[in-house]
């Protein structure tokens, strides 16, 4: 089992008009809890977490309270190789929307669907290096914050 709370300052760096309702920069606070079940010896294992998250922005249009639940299974594929699926699934409830150009209700919430992939290789027990795909799927009550997005990339892992 876990519980994790994070406290995050976003930074845009960009300006829009109507500060007061637009500007995006924001301090964020989310809790996760979780869980993981590990079996064959310690080769497979699955979790499963619910997340929490308020994001308090400086415009009004972009504060927001979300819900999210995530699954992840991973396993020992060969070698040092390991293999990991992730699916989730978030709702951000947007707490009123003021627009001139967006059509009232505006946007009052959002639904983020995610999948993806992942291939570890794991070098000792401190460093690892993985390749990742992810996709995601934004759907809103307003067009104009739908879109989807194709994410490739990888990295280095460090274990304390």
């Amino acid at each position: 089992m876990s519980i994790d709370y994070t406290h995050g300052w976003d930074d845009f760096a960009v300006s829009f008009p109507a500060p007061g309702l637009n500007e995006r920069d924001a301090e964020r606070h989310s809790i996760t809890v979780g869980g993981k079940f590990w079996w064959d010896r310690r080769k497979r294992n699955v979790s499963v977490s619910y997340t929490y998250r308020e994001n308090n922005a400086e415009g009004v249009n972009f504060d927001y309270e979300s819900h999210g639940v995530n699954a992840r299974l991973e396993s020992h594929l060969l070698g040092p190789i390991w293999g990991a699926v992730d699916i989730g699934y978030q709702e951000n409830d947007y707490r009123g929307f003021i627009s001139t150009f967006i059509p009232p209700p505006g946007r009052n919430e959002m639904e983020i669907f995610n999948v993806g992939a992942q291939l570890i290789w794991v070098i000792n027990r401190q460093w690892s290096v993985d390749v990742f795909y992810q996709f995601i799927e934004n759907t809103s009550n307003q067009p104009q914050f739908e879109s989807d997005s194709h994410n490739v990339g990888g990295g280095i892992t460090f274990k304390f």
